[in-house]
């Protein structure tokens, strides 16, 4: 009869070697069952760095290609039995153990297993088979557990993450610095505070030759996720959580790597979904209709006759407001909230200010770390018997809300301080805002300085686009 070997391996090992020994073992053995059965081996099936656990919520097991294509086989005829090492190399889950005996019973197909006693040709040895696959899918399980707690024990000591793929900016053991490519993530962090937007900082990494890890240029997306990594600041995290300092040096200072990461939960960016900065000032909510009965943010729309692009309340987006009653020319429009916003006085942005910022800045760091020390003193407490849970559960959802409340100032104080290098106000603004290594993302951090929203009022006079002074209402900040 002919038939084919199986063979799995969850994890692959350290190295291809290690990988082709482990594998050799499971078909060795057998060969050396179908020998003794005098069966011929025809197929060799093998699935490598591939698990057969149906993780809790998820609908199916993992998709393996080779276990697919023996069942495939099976069905086809080309193949009468099958034999495999152990059953937990074969399978892990009810689900996948019912089509196998469904497929190889509708076949006349034979199993064959080296280390268990598989006989599935009698109601007694199906109901044993099943038993084994329920204390399969146990130990799957059971390690899972063993493992996350490996894993979260290495964190909180300050240990670098196991991966397949070398960090950003460190070696292999993610220990030591790589100064090439951290030079790249510093000038990166420094762009994107100066006001560039990611766009512009991932352009100018790829024009000056850099590439990641996997020898090709930086997208945004992979860009923004070195950046936003708290490895770089020399933190170790563990399912989204700081956890613990690293056992490595940081390339970036913590306030600056959270300034960092300031920068981009900031929502007045404007930035689309990939990355491009926007081609006009007042995009995102800072353009608005003044019709009392709407307000809808203003969009950018061309048009179709030659002249210039206008911003409209548009109401052809479904789900969306907007009257339709409003239109102005966008380049005008930008052109006289620049020149409100140069003659504005600025007077209260002054260094002084900006210092006072800073030591405010100070102070939330301290307040925060205290609230936080609390939450996990409460935790302990919870822990140790001391209090309830109801006490717990009361004494955390406080102590988190009060700690999302301090994040939040904390990160509005780092943009304070991030915006506080711009010129404030008047010619040497005006100076600033007509330079050529001014981005857009520069000149509207200086507009969100100053300005809440632009509200655009109906016209005084026939012409939609007609940009007269009366019509544009700013509202500027405390």
């Amino acid at each position: 009869m002919d038939v084919g070997i199986y063979t799995r391996l969850s994890v692959a090992k350290d190295s291809t070697e290690a990988t082709s020994e482990a594998i050799d073992r499971q078909l060795k053995r057998c060969k050396a069952l179908a020998a003794a059965k005098g069966w011929h081996v025809v197929e060799h099936y093998s699935d490598v760095d591939v698990g057969a656990y149906r993780a809790p919520g998820r609908k199916r097991p993992p998709e393996r290609a080779a276990f697919e294509r023996m069942l495939a086989d099976v069905e086809a005829g080309r193949i009468g039995g099958v034999v495999f090492f152990k059953l937990d190399r074969l399978v892990r889950d009810h689900g996948d153990f019912e089509r196998v005996l469904a497929v190889c019973e509708a076949h006349g197909a034979k199993l064959a297993c080296v280390v268990d006693a598989i006989d599935t040709s009698t109601p007694t040895g199906e109901a044993m088979a099943r038993t084994m696959v329920t204390f399969s899918r146990l130990e799957s399980q059971t390690t899972a557990l063993r493992v996350s707690a490996r894993k979260e024990q290495a964190a909180r000591a300050g240990r670098p993450a196991v991966s397949a793929w070398r960090p950003y900016g460190y070696t292999w053991n993610g220990l030591e610095v790589i100064e090439e490519e951290a030079a790249v993530i510093r000038r990166a962090a420094g762009r994107l505070l100066a006001g560039w937007s990611l766009y512009e900082v991932t352009r100018a990494a790829n024009a000056a030759g850099a590439v990641g890890t996997t020898g090709r240029p930086f997208n945004t997306t992979r860009f923004k996720k070195i950046l936003t990594s708290p490895r770089i600041a020399g933190l170790r995290s563990y399912r989204g959580e700081v956890v613990a300092a690293g056992a490595w040096p940081a390339i970036l200072e913590r306030a600056t790597w959270e300034q960092v990461c300031a920068v981009f939960n900031d929502r007045g960016r404007g930035a689309s979904r990939q990355g491009r900065p926007p081609r006009w000032l007042l995009v995102g909510g800072m353009a608005r209709c003044g019709y009392a009965d709407c307000g809808a943010p203003l969009t950018v729309k061309p048009t179709n006759r030659g002249h210039s692009p206008r911003y409209v309340c548009d109401r052809s987006r479904p789900g969306r407001p907007g009257c339709g009653r409003i239109a102005v020319s966008a380049p005008k429009l930008e052109e006289l909230v620049a020149e409100m916003v140069f003659e504005r006085d600025w007077r209260h942005l002054d260094p002084a200010t900006a210092r006072a910022h800073d030591q405010a800045e100070g102070e939330l760091v301290a307040e925060k770390a205290a609230a936080e020390a609390r939450l996990l003193d409460v935790g302990r407490l919870h822990a140790r018997g001391r209090i309830s849970t109801a006490e717990w559960l009361t004494a955390r959802d406080e102590l988190a809300e009060q700690v999302g409340e301090l994040q939040q100032r904390l990160d509005a104080a780092r943009q304070r301080a991030v915006d506080a290098g711009m010129p404030a106000g008047g010619e040497a603004l005006r100076a600033w805002w007509n330079a050529n290594d001014t981005t857009l993302e520069q000149k509207r951090a200086a507009l969100r300085r100053v300005l809440v929203c632009v509200l655009v009022k109906p016209a005084t006079r026939r012409g939609l686009t007609t940009v007269d002074p009366d019509r544009v209402e700013p509202i500027w900040r405390a």
